[in-house]
């Protein structure tokens, strides 16, 4: 806390921030309560407070509010990423490496999206629309069609597809940055992640909504298409 460093950023390779950053999300998101030990201690680096001349100070405006986040206060937690409305990007799984892709290249509504291998095709390629409260619309480039939840279901191991706008919350994802180039990315209207179904790894296999269990097969890098 005494490093300077920026707790209510984008963690990128830092390991304290994203930890600091994903326990106040899942303690707040679980209603659990939680201690920060370290509040004052003299010549500590984790000390959250120092004390000079009776006077208290804080070290790290930015933990204190992750911690104060993680205690149900404020509204700060863990920003969504920004990333440029005019840009096209891939999304890769961590798992297989592959590219979320539309099947067949298809425009129509209720295609599937599927991985495959990245062959810079504008069906693998996707628009980030960030809407008022924060969330994502996922575009493809292809069909300009709306990554999607088949009948805006809520239930594990339902299907991934495409679908025209129709502002439903189901065409809304929080993309959540958990650090050393990988995403969550969480369907705002069931609360379950993008998956890739069974940790499959061969091209064709298809992408469904799952709890989050923090898996390879649901975490995935965003990449700018240069």
């Amino acid at each position: 806390m005494t490093t300077g460093k920026n707790y209510t950023g984008s963690p990128g390779f830092d390991k304290e921030i994203a930890y600091i950053q994903g326990m106040s999300d899942q303690l707040r998101k679980s209603k659990v309560g939680s201690i920060y030990w370290p509040g004052i201690r003299t010549n500590d680096n984790y000390s959250m407070f120092t004390i000079n001349n009776s006077v208290i100070n804080t070290n790290n405006t930015g933990g204190l509010k992750q911690l104060q986040y993680a205690w149900n206060e404020g509204t700060l937690g863990t920003k969504a990423p920004v990333f440029d409305i005019n840009r096209n990007y891939s999304v890769i799984n961590r798992n297989s490496n592959k590219s979320l892709d539309v099947s067949g290249s298809s425009l129509e509504n209720g295609a599937s999206v599927i991985q495959w291998d990245f062959l810079n095709a504008s069906n693998q390629l996707w628009l980030m629309n960030l809407t008022p409260d924060g969330y994502y619309n996922i575009i493809n480039k292809h069909s300009n069609k709306f990554l999607d939840m088949q009948g805006a279901s809520t239930s594990g191991g339902s299907k991934v597809l495409q679908w025209e706008n129709n502002m439903q919350l189901s065409q809304q994802w929080e993309i959540t940055d958990i650090g050393f180039g990988y995403y969550k990315i969480i369907n705002r209207n069931s609360g379950l992640s993008l998956d890739m179904n069974g940790g499959e790894v061969n091209n064709g296999a298809s992408a469904i909504q799952w709890y989050w269990n923090r898996g390879h097969n649901q975490q995935w890098q965003i990449k700018e298409n240069l």
